[in-house]
């Protein structure tokens, strides 16, 4: 089964939802992880263990939820230095960065390492369907179950971005 590590903030419930109805219908398993659920441990250590797993967890990618409560949290639990954190260990390990993020609602906040790029609109269904098949083709390259093809158009709008 394919996983996904879900980069986000929790305030950004609606983005969540949109995600998450995207995986579910196509069986990827997601990790969300709360600084809250972790303050007992050391977060940093579990984390990197998730991100780097190929066997237990079977992460095949980071996902990047830039929502506008990353750029401008409620609260300062440190939110956006722990994307940052995930989105180096995914790139330590040579693994996918996929970024979302809504089309009317672009959030100041860079992140490094990007591979993949997709805005879209919360309620449109051609939208949850390309992100399932980019998600599909990020899966089926880093298994090595396809090549690599130029199908997926860039969609980032920056002229030096390396992101599909």
């Amino acid at each position: 089964m394919c996983a996904v590590f879900v980069s986000h903030s929790k305030y950004d419930k609606e983005m969540i939802d949109f995600f998450t109805n995207i995986t579910s219908r196509l069986g990827i398993k997601n990790f969300f992880m709360e600084w809250e659920d972790l303050e007992k441990k050391y977060p940093a250590k579990r984390i990197t263990e998730i991100i780097q797993s190929n066997w237990i967890e079977n992460i095949n990618m980071v996902v990047v939820l830039l929502g506008p409560n990353l750029a401008n949290p409620p609260n300062q639990h440190y939110t956006q230095n722990w994307v940052t954190f995930e989105v180096g260990v995914a790139a330590g390990c040579n693994k996918p960065v996929l970024v979302l993020e809504e089309i009317n609602h672009v959030t100041n906040f860079p992140i490094p390492f990007v591979t993949d790029y997709v805005q879209y609109q919360l309620d449109n269904n051609d939208d949850r369907k390309r992100i399932g098949e980019v998600m599909k083709n990020i899966h089926q390259i880093k298994t090595g179950n396809v090549k690599v093809s130029n199908e997926i158009p860039k969609i980032c709008g920056y002229d030096d971005c390396n992101a599909k």
